[in-house]
């Protein structure tokens, strides 16, 4: 008779951790997803498709700004907040170093075993490790490189040239005997995009911006000059860059590009879509090549643009969280997002892709290429750093100050930056 009381209370303990379990089993979990703004529908198609197949997990699709600068202030505002109300952020490549610095991401190399890894280009996993941990899986691959016109090549008698050199020279020739005809221009607006072509060149005199022990970042004055004296000469000595491009975005060039008048082109690879689109003038008639160095017949790295997802240091639904990046960023939804926005994917094997190939016939051969490329400085003062870029260089090119002055003032500032 004694053992009944034990009996009830045991059965009643089996009760509760059963009914907890129904419970908690049966509760949907909702992942706050910050993302770009779903201008067509895609990414709500995308959740869409998750949910159906994970009908325990929500998605609360979050939609950011259009503005990098402003979707980067948000972001940073949000996870400064630490209550847990962000799960899943959509991360610019040059985000992590700061936010890791405060301590506001999870690292992700528990999630993801070295063979899912190897999917992606080397590069754009190596962009999201600080100190040795990974902090972010990338879905969209970017990568500078030069879009050129092959019918004018082909009526000169020139091939896609192999140094900066030879890309002036048939610049030259070329808009000497056109109408209406720039030789070259980027994105030289005083922006994020300037610092982009700005290393680009500075790249491909031979320097780099290294960061130091101290985390500080280390500019090479020569080579510095020479690629910003590279840049004014193509304005104020050889009048092949349009004055208007210290005014140029991403759009502008391609509008320019698009109407024919612009030979060489610096763009990414979305750009690929708008020169090619019905209403192009140079519809078909548009090759893609390799960043050519300064001097010698070789290539020289693109600035690496992609964007990848972290998850939140606070989230309090990480396993939930891997799981929709392991979705978001598989090979099926990086050709969805190919598709809705050109965005090429960061898997290699889909640079092989049938559909892709269609589209972006030069992908397969700037594969290799685009694996080079180099990440901007990886340190969490970068926002700091790009408006040093930013601000000196815009004004050596609209004539404010000597290419001379430039780089000095570059040296001081980010000398003067603490870590």
């Amino acid at each position: 008779m004694k053992r009944q009381p034990v009996i009830v209370i045991l059965l009643l303990i089996a009760i509760v951790v059963t009914g907890n379990f129904l419970y908690f089993s049966n509760q949907t979990v909702t992942l706050n997803f910050y993302s770009h703004p779903d201008k067509n529908g895609t990414i709500r198609e995308s959740i869409q498709v998750f949910e159906t197949e994970n009908p325990k997990i929500e998605i609360n699709l979050v939609e950011l700004p259009d503005n990098t600068n402003e979707k980067y202030d948000i972001i940073r505002a949000k996870l400064a907040e630490q209550d847990g109300s962000v799960d899943i952020v959509d991360s610019d490549v040059t985000w992590p170093a700061i936010f890791v610095k405060e301590k506001w991401i999870e690292p992700l190399d528990k999630y993801f075993s070295q063979e899912e890894l190897a999917e992606h280009f080397e590069s754009s996993i190596e962009s999201a490790r600080i100190n040795g941990k990974l902090y972010g899986i990338p879905y969209r691959y970017d990568s500078g490189l030069i879009f050129y016109r092959k019918d004018l090549l082909n009526k000169y008698g020139f091939k896609a040239p192999e140094s900066f050199d030879e890309l002036l020279a048939i610049a030259k020739t070329i808009t000497a005997n056109e109408n209406d005809l720039y030789g070259y221009a980027g994105s030289w607006k005083n922006f994020e995009g300037l610092t982009c072509n700005y290393i680009e060149f500075l790249w491909a005199s031979g320097g780099d911006m290294a960061v130091n022990a101290d985390g500080v970042v280390q500019f090479e004055q020569k080579q510095g000059y020479t690629a910003l004296k590279t840049m004014t000469d193509l304005i104020y000595k050889y009048d092949l860059v349009p004055p208007e491009a210290t005014n140029f975005s991403s759009g502008d060039v391609r509008k320019l590009f698009a109407n024919g008048n612009l030979l060489f082109m610096r763009d990414w690879p979305a750009g690929w879509a708008v020169v090619n689109s019905p209403d192009s003038k140079v519809q078909s008639q548009v090759g893609a090549m390799p960043i050519p160095s300064l001097h010698e017949k070789n290539i020289s790295p693109g600035t690496y643009g992609g964007w990848q997802y972290m998850i939140s240091k606070n989230s309090k639904h990480k396993t939930a969280a891997v799981k929709f990046l392991k979705f978001i960023t598989s090979d099926t939804e990086q050709k969805r997002s190919f598709t809705a926005y050109s965005y090429l994917p960061s898997k290699r094997q889909l640079y092989y892709d049938s559909e892709i190939l269609a589209k972006v016939p030069f992908a397969i051969d700037l594969a290799e290429y685009f694996n080079q490329a180099k990440p901007r400085p990886r340190v969490a003062n970068y926002d700091m750093v790009t408006l040093i870029l930013q601000s000196e260089v815009h004004k050596a090119l609209v004539g404010d100050q000597s290419p001379e002055e430039a780089v000095v003032n570059i040296s001081d500032r980010l000398s003067g930056l603490s870590k």
